[in-house]
């Protein structure tokens, strides 16, 4: 089973909160960790954009990736949302099976 991190941004705690628990209760990831804030930049409909967001940590199966990307576009506030997945090739072995029994087990 293949282990992945997901990051995902946020315009505010209220909706990293309201996305990590809907997805830990439809057994999508194992944990979520929230950071904020976070000082983004970017290009969007042509104009430079400078916001405050919350980032999201997510930690699941390859697996469970493309539900979790349903959940998160169907839930979320923006109109294209970051979602990107890194693979965790490497960790402390009794975490990484803590989260793949996690998950496999909903």
């Amino acid at each position: 089973m293949k282990l992945i991190l997901i990051l995902c941004t946020t315009k505010n705690i209220e909706e990293a909160r309201e996305i990590s628990r809907g997805l830990l209760k439809e057994g999508l990831i194992a944990c979520a960790s929230i950071v904020q804030p976070v000082e983004s930049w970017f290009v969007y409909k042509d104009q430079i954009e400078e916001i405050q967001e919350v980032q999201l940590f997510l930690k699941t199966t390859i697996e469970k990736y493309v539900n979790v990307e349903q959940w998160i576009v169907t839930n979320h506030s923006y109109e294209v949302p970051e979602i990107i997945t890194l693979p965790i090739e490497n960790g402390f072995v009794p975490y990484l099976n803590w989260v793949a029994q996690t998950v496999e087990s909903t």
